[in-house]
């Protein structure tokens, strides 16, 4: 019972597999083929009749080009790579520099040492009293603590740093991204993956790094306010240098402190360097802060609509995988498929021209075929013809030749097998040639073939054959007596031997080659 249910998963699962088809993916840009069998790779591809063909055409610009395919059936005839920003964006259109080129780059920090300072804890040879060991306890605890806020500064700071650095670069590069993604678009030289990661580079960049679905309407309305959202960064980000300079003030204080406790000086010397580095850092993230208030009053504010236009562009470009998928069944002999690309109008207009692609043939096997071909059979009755005389007022005969030449022309039927030979049956009519069978009627012929090849077949046939045979009539058989009647003449006229032509069984092996081309 158990077999019996799983019986229709196998089945399902079978006819899955039956159903794969033929897969074929032809990459434009390398101009290469690759064939899929029922889900592996193949050299040899072929269909069965009926079974379903799949075309992709892969990694063309569609921007440029509209795939057209077209399927005959044959009978037979005879990984993107990185992308440097900066160099996609030098400048604006006109080869200026943009207004806010000069503060570009004051976000992109080092990171310095942002690990918190570790005060000497062997003190224990110094000399000092009680009261100053204390002393001098707390001050590294409270070193100690700044530091590890400094710490969280600094990465606030440098976090923010970039938000605004990015809120710069989306102010250059706003004004031309969408002219500059629909010459990328429009290039013919810029493989199609190299389209997509160039474009969503510029629209990272405007957009942020929120994926297209991920892009609510509130962070588009924001973004668009870049004025009022550049100026809160930048009074978030001067709240926190604030900060930082309050902590670096508790680090001077430390040092102070401990050189009035005439601390050995080799304990200082690493929070006076800590001091030093951190103040130099203060001073950089200060001066960008104010260089980007000069530039806030030339930041513009982004369109709404053009937010929305580029949020699009940024869903259709994930969407977009530069294939076409073409589906047809296969029949005939073989499958053709043709391929060009089509230039859009927009394209034609720009003076691109149709390009053909190879065209592909595919082998078809299966299904029931009908060919026609004409040759020369053999035949011989299963009765050896004879030829009749009469000597001495007796019937005498003659055997004849074993076989008869007959040109023959037959109707095939078969399934065409996956190879080259293919088995099935064939009806012919027939013509013999030669000595008294000229006088004979058609010849009929039935029996199996065995056809060579697809395009330019030859078969060899074989199996019964009917035609007309010359025998004794009147009850007359070979020895009777036989008495000549007036006006015959005796021993040279055969007809003077009564005898009738009658259709009788013989059989036939002959050869011949497909005659309608294309049947």
């Amino acid at each position: 019972m158990k077999c019996l249910k799983l019986l229709p998963l196998f089945m399902l699962g079978a006819s899955l597999l039956a159903g794969q088809g033929l897969e074929v993916r032809y990459y434009v840009q390398s101009d290469s083929i690759v064939y899929l069998q029922d889900g592996n790779p193949t050299k040899k591809p072929r269909l069965r009749s009926g079974q379903m063909a799949t075309l992709r055409i892969i990694d063309y610009n569609n921007y440029l080009y509209q795939a057209t395919v077209t399927a005959k059936a044959e009978k037979s005839v005879s990984t993107p790579a990185s992308v440097d920003f900066t160099s996609l964006v030098p400048g604006m259109p006109d080869g200026s520099a943009s207004p806010l080129s000069a503060v570009m780059n004051l976000f992109n920090f080092p990171k310095g040492q942002l690990e918190p300072g570790g005060f000497p804890e062997d003190t224990k040879s110094s000399g000092f009293g009680s009261a100053s060991m204390e002393k001098i306890n707390s001050l590294a605890q409270q070193f100690n603590a700044s530091t590890a806020y400094i710490k969280v500064l600094e990465q606030d700071i440098q976090a923010k740093g970039a938000s605004i650095q990015q809120s710069l670069e989306s102010q250059r590069v706003s004004s031309i991204a969408a002219d500059e993604i629909k010459k990328l678009k429009r290039n013919p030289s810029i493989p199609p993956r190299k389209i997509k990661s160039l474009s969503k580079e510029y629209l990272g960049t405007v957009l942020g790094d929120s994926q297209a679905e991920g892009l609510t309407l509130s962070e588009v309305l924001r973004k668009a306010d870049a004025s009022q959202e550049l100026s809160q960064s930048l009074d978030h980000y001067k709240k926190i240098t604030d900060t930082l300079s309050q902590q670096l003030e508790i680090v001077s204080g430390i040092q102070s402190s401990l050189e009035a406790l005439e601390v050995d000086s080799a304990f200082i010397k690493p929070i006076a360097a800590y001091y030093q580095s951190g103040s130099k850092r203060l001073s950089d993230y200060q001066r960008a802060e104010t260089l980007a208030r000069e530039k806030l009053p030339e930041v513009k504010n982004l369109g709404v609509p053009s937010l929305l236009a580029l949020r699009y562009e940024l869903e259709e470009l994930d969407a977009n995988n530069f294939t076409y998928t073409y589906r047809t069944a296969a029949s005939g002999d073989a499958l053709t498929l043709n391929m060009s690309l089509q230039p859009v109008d927009s394209a034609a207009t720009l003076g691109a021209k149709p390009r053909e692609l190879p065209s592909l043939q595919i082998p078809v096997y299966g299904g029931f075929r009908v060919n026609a071909s004409v040759g020369i059979s053999f035949g011989s009755f299963f009765e050896r013809q004879q030829a009749f005389y009469v000597r001495d007022s007796t019937i005498v005969a003659e055997d004849q030749d074993k076989f008869l030449p007959i040109i023959t022309s037959f109707v095939h039927f078969y399934p065409q097998s996956a190879g080259n030979i293919s088995v099935g049956g064939a009806f012919g009519l027939g013509f013999p040639l030669g000595g008294e069978a000229k006088t004979q009627s058609v010849s009929f012929f039935f029996g199996p073939s065995i056809i060579l090849g697809k395009s330019e077949r030859i078969t060899i046939n074989l199996g019964l054959m009917g035609g007309k045979a010359k025998r004794l009539s009147q009850g007359y058989s070979v020895g009777s007596h036989y008495v000549y009647t007036a006006g015959t003449t005796i021993g040279s006229d055969v007809e003077a031997v009564p005898t009738r032509l009658g259709y009788e069984f013989g059989y036939y092996m002959g050869f011949s080659f497909n005659l309608l081309s294309g049947k």
